[in-house]
């Protein structure tokens, strides 16, 4: 809280100095769009260690920013930065277990990131639109949203992301998530066709899916022992019945 309260009145006081020096516009702006953030990292990390009111005092600083008087961003980042900020509200309150309060949050960005024609991002929070759709118990609309996400990559509308080591990931986690759903459905064979893809994909992207690869490994190993359970107790039911 320091660190962003110190770095703010830097800011201002370089604005006042500076206020009719147009060569230093697009430095402050630079400055103004990287303090936001930071607010919001830091508001994810505080999420992430259940420190929730420091987290939304965080959020609404980041908000305050971005609306700030001082009109230190052109509208086009101020657009680009609610949406980031909404992204981490959805996050905070599926953290809380708030499930519906979220939702709307993230259809916000999802609305924002449209107008945007940014898919990549689109994409990405159709990954967090499925998570808290399987919270709200809305499994057939959690699975639409991942299968969403393989859509857009099988039809080419993340093709003209320049990182397209994020599009690999991407996809291997939304099978990955695809997988854990079929398990938990029952349908074992598709989760082990889906889960291997995750591998599949993951390891043509090692330098951004190396962190996820232990997960992928546990859920497609979780989906063969199934399976062969599975097999054994219909092998074991089919010896049972010749007798």
């Amino acid at each position: 809280m320091r660190y962003i309260g110190i770095v703010e009145l830097s800011i201002l006081r370089w604005n006042s100095k500076t206020l009719h020096q147009e060569e230093h516009c697009e430095s402050k702006q630079k400055l103004w769009r990287q303090l936001i953030i930071t607010c919001n990292c830091f508001a994810t990390r505080l999420i992430e260690k259940r420190k929730y009111s420091k987290a939304m005092e965080m959020l609404e600083r980041a908000l305050g920013f971005i609306g700030s008087e001082l009109g230190l961003l052109p509208e086009h980042n101020c657009e680009e930065l609610t949406a980031i900020v909404k992204d981490t509200y959805a996050y905070y309150y599926i953290r809380r277990s708030k499930p519906s309060a979220s939702y709307q949050y993230l259809i916000s960005a999802i609305n924002i990131y449209k107008r945007r024609n940014d898919a990549l991002n689109v994409a990405k929070c159709r990954l967090h639109q499925s998570f808290i759709q399987c919270a709200q118990n809305k499994y057939s609309n959690s699975m639409e949203s991942l299968r969403k996400i393989l859509t857009m990559v099988e039809n080419g509308a993340l093709d003209i992301e320049s990182d397209y080591n994020q599009v690999l990931l991407l996809s291997s986690v939304a099978y990955h998530n695809i997988a854990v759903q079929q398990l938990m459905l029952g349908l074992t064979t598709d989760a082990c066709v889906s889960s291997q893809n995750a591998r599949r994909l993951a390891r043509l992207c090692l330098n951004v899916s190396s962190h996820y690869l232990p997960m992928l490994e546990s859920t497609h190993k979780q989906s063969l022992n199934q399976l062969s359970n599975v097999l054994k107790n219909s092998h074991n039911e089919k010896q049972a019945s010749l007798f």
